[in-house]
C-alpha cells in the first residue's frame, strides 16, 4: 500500500518519499475475522464493552490498536501508520498544552471566596 508522489523542482521530476496509507476499516475487520476472532469477542475478552474495540477503527486508541494488531499478527504501526511516528511511538491525538483539559479547567475555574 505505497503511493509514490512526484514533485517538480527546476524542471526535473523526483520521486517523493513513499506515503504509507492506513488500512481500510473493512480490511482490518476482515483480517480479524480471518484470524478467527471478532471485534466484539476481542472487546469482551479484554474487559471492554462489546463494541469497544471498534472505536479504534475510526479514532486513535493505542491500547485497542495493540489488541487488534496482536490478534491479526502484525504491528499496529503497520495497520495505522498515520497514527505513529518514525520511532513507532503513538502520536498524541490531543497534545498537552494550553488547550488540554486540565489547562482549560484551570482557566475556567472561578476563584474561591473565603467566607
Amino acid at each position: 500500500m505505497f503511493v509514490f508522489m512526484l514533485f517538480r523542482t527546476n524542471n526535473s521530476i523526483r520521486p517523493k518519499k513513499p506515503v504509507r496509507e492506513d488500512w481500510h476499516p473493512a480490511d482490518v475487520v476482515a483480517a480479524v475475522r480471518k484470524a478467527g476472532f471478532s471485534l466484539r469477542a476481542l472487546s469482551r475478552e479484554h474487559g471492554f464493552a462489546g463494541g469497544g474495540l471498534s472505536n479504534a477503527l475510526r479514532t486513535q486508541w493505542p491500547r485497542a490498536e495493540r489488541i487488534i494488531a496482536d490478534a491479526i499478527g502484525v504491528e499496529p504501526w503497520d495497520i495505522w501508520p498515520s497514527r505513529y511516528d518514525d520511532a513507532n511511538q503513538p502520536l498524541r491525538a490531543y497534545p498537552k498544552g494550553k488547550n488540554s483539559s486540565t489547562a482549560r479547567a484551570a482557566r475556567n475555574a472561578k476563584p474561591r471566596q473565603v467566607a
